[in-house]
């Protein structure tokens, strides 16, 4: 199992997405442990994920698992039996553009804070894993014909939003 983690996935497993029910806080723990028992996240090397990580999650690892799960990520991001490190190359004229987002009309306001998972998914051919971010589902399609598979952990959740 390897997967690109949204950090939607942690927060609402430490019980802090109010629009999560109890169930999809239960599957957002339980891949969460899985990932880190039997998994690899996929990371980029210049931070960008983690830093997110870090601005939205505790580095005490308490009090969820959510918190828990930065503490393991920091932890093992260079060890490549828990990690998967990738090169994240952005535009030149335009710093904070990555190139491996893809270049489609149709993505063009996609969230910014989200583009580097969406480019981790391109360029390590892995999973998104997202809990309770509507844009997800909003792009669902123009990114899964850019390559980008997303996995919804809560199913009640993307319901709603049809």
């Amino acid at each position: 199992m390897r997967a690109v983690v949204d950090t939607n996935v942690a927060v609402t497993a430490n019980g802090k997405s109010p629009q999560a029910s109890l169930l999809c806080r239960k599957v957002c723990i339980e891949r969460i442990l899985q990932l880190e028992q039997n998994g690899k996240i996929v990371l980029d090397d210049s931070w960008l994920v983690l830093r997110e990580y870090k601005d939205n999650l505790s580095e005490s690892g308490q009090p969820g698992v959510g918190d828990n799960f930065l503490l393991w990520v920091l932890q093992n991001w260079k060890n490549p039996n828990a990690s998967e490190l990738h090169t994240l190359a952005r535009d030149m004229d335009h710093p904070e553009d990555l190139l491996a987002f893809p270049v489609d009309p149709d993505l063009v306001d996609f969230d910014r804070n989200d583009r580097k998972f969406a480019a981790l998914a391109i360029v390590s051919d892995a999973p998104v894993w997202n809990a309770v971010d509507p844009d997800w589902w909003e792009f669902h399609a123009a990114l899964q014909r850019n390559g980008i598979q997303v996995e919804f952990l809560c199913s009640d959740f993307i319901a709603a939003q049809n």
